[in-house]
């Protein structure tokens, strides 16, 4: 809707996908973080003297770093479908951008009888972008998790 009264482009596109976005991700991060607030590791470093600055950087975002990168990761595979989806419903971004909802709706209509691959092929390179960019958050996870580092 946003892009039918604002028209198409490049900002427009990045507001709708910041907007569409933004709150499910900081919601989740927002409650990861008041549960390791509630943590007793982080009590016994505020009875020790420890400021909001050393707690923040020591405790709370060691242990909320990877949900903030698991969590980008998996929104990014969100971000492209979407951007896909909007270009090929023609409200994505204009002709001269790349986008591969438009090859999927401009190119791959026309010629889809003819040469089935111009349809096939954006297709199968979003699916395989996004399952990349999920396998590469999960692996991000398995690293940088601090509960599975002494597991190891």
């Amino acid at each position: 809707m946003i892009l039918g009264i604002f028209g198409t482009g490049l900002w427009p596109m990045i507001v709708v996908i910041g907007v569409i976005g933004g709150p499910p991700g900081s919601r989740i991060i927002r409650g990861q973080a008041i549960s390791v607030m509630a943590s007793p590791f982080v009590e016994a470093a505020r009875s020790i003297g420890a400021g909001d600055s050393r707690i923040m950087t020591r405790y709370v975002l060691p242990n909320v770093f990877a949900l903030v990168i698991l969590g980008s990761t998996l929104r990014l595979g969100r971000v492209v479908l979407i951007e896909a989806s909007l270009s090929f419903l023609g409200y994505g971004l204009p002709p001269p951008f790349p986008s591969w909802g438009n090859m999927l709706s401009i190119e791959g209509r026309e010629f889809m009888r003819v040469q089935p691959g111009l349809a096939i092929y954006p297709g199968v390179a979003i699916g395989l972008l996004v399952f990349s960019y999920n396998l590469f958050g999960d692996a991000l996870r398995d690293t940088l998790d601090p509960r599975l580092r002494g597991s190891r």
